[in-house]
């Protein structure tokens, strides 16, 4: 079975399972997700939802709300944390505003590679993080990938640090991100994710980083012309759970939340391996240049950026940067 046939018995799958649940009840709970439909974030969603909903024998049922219709991923996260949603999955960037430690997956260049980023954020270290969001009242369930972020501008093609000098890049509203982008010469500008297009179009930004499976769900390859492959930050999606719900359910239904999150954790990753190279030709059919980035200029934007792991090191805990940066 081709991938694109898998996510669409995904979604078959998961929207039958969510018409059988039908109405809301007292019993209902909701999962919000800023993600469009086809985003790989959705297909994940619904893959935990369906399992979800077919496991618990009808003694809970979820409802998905998707395409940031209960809000962004900041007012998800804090609908979570209030208990006003139930699940939601969300980016760590958009998560540190009330965790602070979820940081440390904005720190530019620290992972080596996609393998070497995947097994911390499901190693040790990752636990440590996912336990730190039980101080703000949620509970982490799986650790998925959005994946590594790259540049997108207008003005010029990013090749080498001296390029980002002047422009104008939007970014989440995170001090780490903030702190990334300003180390790499740019002017952070903070923007939600729902007024990028319009932004790009306008010219009120010259650019935003992304991972590439970001980009055609959402169009921008129709407002921006170049991607350079910086790869400078590596962002998880996490898939989190209002704590104290979570504390109330049977060993039994809270073993099966968690097998399902993780098996909507990897499908994620398995679309971004199978997907990756695929995005990348689509958009440049679609006339976007791509743009490689050498390890040499990759070098010196890390060296650049350097500077935010020390700014950030209180915040994200002592020794967490330097585990990781160790982990084999």
């Amino acid at each position: 079975m081709t991938l694109s046939k898998t996510i669409g018995a995904v979604l078959f799958g998961a929207l039958a399972a969510l018409a059988v649940a039908g109405p809301a009840a007292a019993d209902t709970w909701r999962f919000a997700n800023a993600a469009s439909p086809g985003d790989r974030a959705e297909t994940s969603a619904l893959r935990m939802i369906e399992i979800i909903n077919q496991r618990m024998g009808g003694r809970h049922k979820i409802e998905y709300f998707g395409s940031a219709s209960l809000g962004g991923e900041r007012e998800m996260t804090e609908g979570v944390k209030l208990g006003t949603i139930d699940f939601a999955m969300t980016s760590t960037s958009a998560m540190t505003t009330f965790v602070p430690q979820l940081a440390f997956y904005d720190m530019p260049f620290l992972f080596r590679d996609t393998a070497h980023a995947r097994r911390v954020a499901t190693g040790a270290v990752g636990d440590k993080l996912m336990a730190a969001m039980e101080a703000a009242g949620i509970k982490g369930l799986a650790t998925a990938e959005s994946g590594f972020r790259n540049m997108l501008t207008n003005k010029t093609a990013i090749n080498k640090p001296a390029d980002m000098s002047g422009l104008k890049i939007r970014v989440i509203e995170s001090p780490s991100h903030i702190a990334a982008i300003r180390a790499m010469g740019a002017s952070p500008v903070p923007i939600a994710f729902p007024e990028v297009y319009g932004s790009l179009q306008q010219g009120v930004v010259d650019g935003l980083d992304l991972p590439i499976g970001n980009i055609t769900p959402y169009k921008l390859f129709e407002v921006v012309k170049h991607l350079s492959l910086t790869e400078h930050i590596y962002t998880p999606h996490v898939f989190i759970m209002n704590l104290d719900l979570f504390k109330k359910l049977s060993a039994q239904d809270q073993a099966i939340i968690l097998a399902a999150a993780k098996e909507g954790a990897d499908l994620e990753r398995k679309i971004n391996d199978d997907l990756v190279v695929q995005w990348t030709n689509e958009l440049k059919a679609k006339g976007m240049n791509i743009v490689p980035v050498s390890v040499q200029e990759k070098a010196a934007f890390a060296e650049r950026m350097k500077p935010v792991w020390a700014q950030f090191e209180n915040r994200i805990g002592k020794g967490v940067i330097e585990e990781a940066v160790a982990a084999p």
